[in-house]
């Protein structure tokens, strides 16, 4: 699996290469183009092709190529960045930009166990507890992803960061990986989920 990150900004010579695409109206339509430009020119990359048109739906909502032996590949988009996981195999991928949230303890609550909450709690600087809770806010992401099953149940996923392993119900204990992005992108936490047996 590799992970690509790009502003839209980055994506324009891309977007310019697209077949015509049924793209949605409205303020999703820029998100949908950017993201299948970013498929394209991870694919090109990786010296793959890829039927942009040829891209179905799961039937948790997760979009897949349809084709037999294509890649797969996980779209994550902050509005600043897009971040995409490409390779064989189910993947998960999650971006989130670092910034206030409301209501950060209830969404802490809400998606944290029992253990992680304590130690959220046990943080007290809003800045410590926010970079917590963004860092297992995004492996959430990534196996709520390959599951297809929703934002629920969030507590249930369980999270070893310090081994690197994240599993969930109906999901495979996997590697899991949790980075920080600084330099001259925005303060963002990008994390990505490998299944057991992929790369």
């Amino acid at each position: 699996m590799q992970v690509f990150i790009a502003s839209p900004q980055d994506l324009g010579p891309w977007r310019a290469r697209l077949p015509a695409l049924p793209a949605p109206e409205g303020r999703r339509r820029e998100s949908f183009l950017n993201g299948r430009a970013l498929i394209l020119a991870a694919a090109t990359l990786a010296g793959q092709e890829v039927d942009l048109l040829g891209i179905g739906r799961a039937e948790g909502g997760k979009p897949h190529f349809t084709a037999p032996g294509a890649p797969g590949f996980n779209l994550s988009d902050s509005g600043e960045l897009l971040a995409l996981a490409f390779g064989q195999g189910e993947m998960g991928v999650d971006l989130e930009a670092v910034r206030e949230r409301r209501f950060l303890s209830r969404l802490a609550r809400y998606a944290l166990t029992p253990g992680e909450l304590s130690h959220f709690s046990g943080l007290g600087d809003g800045a410590a507890q926010l970079r917590f809770f963004i860092r297992q806010w995004t492996v959430r992401e990534c196996l709520v992803k390959v599951s297809g099953a929703g934002l629920r149940d969030l507590r249930r996923v369980e999270v070893d960061l310090g081994q690197g392993t994240a599993a969930a119900p109906g999901v495979a204990a996997g590697q899991v990986r949790c980075l920080g992005l600084c330099g001259g992108l925005p303060e963002a936490c990008l994390s990505a989920y490998v299944p057991p047996g992929g790369t």
